[in-house]
């Protein structure tokens, strides 16, 4: 499977003593960002790792969610602005391709 990341994002270890927390999926019926919101609050303080961000969250999605996730081409940059600015999950799916 391609992810929406680049390779090397998988050997970025977690920080000591970190856990992954559980996340809800995102059920494509909620607000995408309520869906970002929460995601921020759990994932703590590796919220500015790209990569363990990229892997978090990707495990959030599924169906047209994770389709259109996996088809980006600019995951870290789209990132920053996800989880650094709050934009909506919703308006960058309208963003064209």
């Amino acid at each position: 499977m391609t992810r929406p990341y680049p390779l090397e994002y998988d050997s970025v270890p977690y920080p000591l003593k970190f856990k992954p927390p559980t996340l809800h999926m995102y059920d494509d019926k909620s607000s995408p960002n309520q869906h970002i919101y929460y995601f921020r609050s759990q994932i703590g303080n590796v919220i500015d790792n790209d990569a363990i961000v990229a892997r978090l969250y990707i495990g959030t999605l599924k169906g047209m969610d994770f389709d259109w996730f996996r088809s980006l081409h600019r995951v870290p940059s789209i990132l920053g602005s996800i989880w650094r600015c709050g934009s909506s999950l919703a308006s960058m799916r309208m963003t064209p391709r």
